[in-house]
Formats: structure tokens, C-alpha cells, sequence
């Protein structure tokens, strides 16, 4: 895989103090952050990475994905939602209509509540129609790190000090995470990624047509990102309440779909009762 130049701007995240009210929707908000460049804290350390174009083979292999996620040969969760919204100046927007679904891939978290009280691969992985998109996402988990350890090495580093030396290999989906959501015409509001493995990071890939808005906001730093076709997005969501922009079609048939890699803390080894392999008996 042939790795890019560098992105051309390293962009100082310095904090805004703003208050958040969790499970909010956003209103439209014109991104802020249009070009590829490295994600800093104001002391200089990285800790993301946003780029608006992939490299030709990580498009080809999203762009598969992606097709696969749009037939019917992939099981989805669907769902129509009604959503009305203010816009920039405050003005309530026309109800839109968006179908949405999503589908998850790798380690599935126990929900007691839900009367699942044990840890589990996706039901995705037992459908023989889904194979090439499994597969897809697999070999696309796997090329984003590279592109993380090429350009934010440091981050890569921790990534994998959390995560694949702190989760059974059991657990891990493409080598670096534990499990993916795959998302479309999804508006998320105010949230933190609370049950992600602090130190590790979410990679947020993105496949969009004849549609505008869905890009992440982060309060924080006033930071919207402009998650065109193709982009891809390295960032902490354990660390920062952020949300999506509301997304609408331009054109009849239009969607925002994005593929999210991601490590859970329920995977870790200290939530286990079993030791890891250098600390077992020989």
C-alpha cells in the first residue's frame, strides 16, 4: 500500500470551555476543518488524524464494502426516522424522512439488560452472504492503521499497547479493534464514547452521495469536520462529547454511510477472569 505525503496542516485543538447537554441534537454547522492534517493537543502531542482523500487501495476496498453494506445480503437493523432540526440562523427545518440502518461486525459487549448476559461474536459473521463484506472490512481496518502508523505513529503505538496487548486475540476484529459499526443516514447527538477502551482510537470512514451534512462536531473545540466521499477520520471518542450534523438528501436516493472501528473496555483482560499468556503457568 502506497503511503501519501504527509497531510499539510497540523491543526492545534486548543480547548473552548462550553457546556454540553448529552442526547441533543446538533443543527446544521458548516465544517470548520476542510483540509487533511494531523489532530494536536495545544502541548504538541498527536492525537488524530484527518485526511479527505484515501489512498487508491483503501478506496477500492471501502468502496466494496460499501456495496455490499447497501444490498440486501448484509443483515441490517432499519429503522425510518422523522427529523426536524434548526438550522445555522434558528429556524426549524421541514420534516425529512431518512431511512436508516446499521449492522455491527466483531465482539458484541454483554447487555444484561437486554437479556444477553454474555459476551458474543456478531450473528453476521454465520451469514455466508455477508462473507465479502466481512472481508472488506477486515482488509480496510487493517489498511487504515497502516495509514495511522505511517502518519501518527506515536498514537499507533499507544493504540496497540491498550488494545491488542490489553484484549484477548479472541476478540480482536482486523487485528486492531474489537468490533465495527457500519452506519447509514445516522444524525448521532451529544454523546462520549464511554465504553471505548481508553488510549485507543475510533477510525471513521465515510461513503456519501447526493447528500449533505453527517459530519462529526466536537464542542470542545468548535471543530466540525467536512466528511466528504472517501475521507477518513483517526480520533479518541472516549475522550470528547461530539455529535453528526444532520444529513440530507440533495437528490432522491441520496445517503451518508460510515464504517467505524472501534475497541471496547469489556474486552480487556482485567474484566476477564483469565490471565494473560506470558502470566499463565508453564
Amino acid at each position: 500500500m502506497a503511503i501519501g505525503d504527509l497531510p499539510s496542516l497540523t491543526l492545534d485543538l486548543s480547548r473552548d470551555r462550553v457546556k454540553h447537554r448529552v442526547g441533543a441534537k446538533i443543527p446544521a454547522i458548516q465544517p470548520t476543518i476542510t483540509r487533511s492534517c494531523i489532530l494536536r493537543d495545544p502541548d504538541g502531542t498527536p492525537v488524530g488524524l484527518f485526511l479527505r482523500e484515501l489512498p487508491e487501495e483503501l478506496s477500492q476496498v471501502l468502496a466494496v464494502a460499501n456495496r455490499e453494506l447497501r444490498s440486501s445480503r448484509v443483515p441490517k437493523t432499519k429503522m425510518n426516522r422523522t427529523t426536524t432540526v434548526r438550522d445555522a440562523n434558528g429556524r426549524m427545518t421541514s420534516p425529512t424522512v431518512l431511512s436508516q440502518w446499521s449492522t455491527i461486525l466483531g465482539s458484541c459487549a454483554p447487555k444484561p439488560h437486554l437479556g444477553l448476559s454474555y459476551a458474543r461474536r456478531s450473528t453476521v459473521h454465520g451469514q455466508p452472504s455477508a462473507n465479502l463484506f466481512v472481508r472488506a472490512m477486515v482488509k480496510a481496518g487493517r489498511l487504515s492503521m497502516r495509514l495511522v502508523e505511517a502518519h501518527i505513529p506515536r498514537v499507533y503505538r499507544r493504540h496497540a499497547e491498550v488494545v491488542r496487548d490489553g484484549c484477548p486475540a479472541k476478540w480482536l476484529f482486523a487485528d486492531h479493534f474489537t468490533s465495527t459499526i457500519s452506519n447509514c443516514n445516522s444524525s448521532a447527538p451529544i454523546h462520549r464514547d464511554n465504553g471505548n477502551i481508553r488510549g485507543a482510537i475510533n477510525v471513521i470512514l465515510v461513503k456519501r452521495s447526493n447528500s449533505r451534512g453527517g459530519d462529526l462536531h466536537i464542542p470542545e473545540y468548535g471543530a466540525t469536520f467536512d466528511q466528504s466521499d472517501s475521507s477518513m477520520l483517526v480520533y479518541p471518542a472516549w475522550r470528547n462529547y461530539h455529535a453528526v450534523t444532520p444529513i440530507e438528501e440533495t437528490h432522491r436516493g441520496g445517503y451518508r454511510n460510515s464504517f467505524i472501528w472501534y475497541a471496547l473496555k469489556a474486552f480487556e483482560w482485567r474484566r476477564h477472569r483469565c490471565r494473560r499468556p506470558e502470566e499463565r503457568p508453564s
